[in-house]
């Protein structure tokens, strides 16, 4: 059998000695892990993109785009409606970047600053609710 990875980015760094593209790789996975997240929810609770789109009041369209967006093309109230329907609540947190030593500015450069959070990972406190039923129509 041959040799076993623990992600498809170590693939890649196997692959290649580009840093560079392997940076670019890493921050493209990392900005479709909201997406990404969102198709997992969906998924887990038994909805079809079509009743989702029936419950959002959108298009079957708008929601494969949704959960194939970068984080450029999802906007809070999209996460917010989308929560809601699968019984969920969304919540924003900011904390300090534990990975990196760098300053905000160096680590906005190097890709999104996100972390996606299951729902029994939501931290209990410094959490902001909002409602927007119609965040998906357009």
């Amino acid at each position: 059998m041959g040799k076993q990875y623990e992600s498809v980015s170590a693939v890649v760094e196997n692959l290649t000695d580009d840093k560079e593209f392997h940076d670019e790789f890493d921050r493209e996975i990392g900005d479709k892990a909201l997406a990404k997240a969102l198709f997992a929810m969906r998924c887990s609770k038994g909805v079809s993109q079509e009743q989702m789109a029936s419950k959002l009041g959108c298009t079957q369209s708008r929601i494969s785009k949704l959960e194939n967006s970068g984080v450029g093309g999802i906007r809070v109230g999209d996460l917010v409606a989308y929560a809601r329907v699968l019984g969920l609540s969304a919540s924003i947190c900011f904390h300090e970047r534990r990975s990196s030593g760098k300053l905000p500015t160096e680590q906005i450069q190097q890709g999104p600053i996100l972390e996606v959070c299951a729902p029994t990972e939501a931290p209990a406190a410094a959490t902001a609710t909002a409602r927007a039923p119609s965040a998906l129509r357009s």
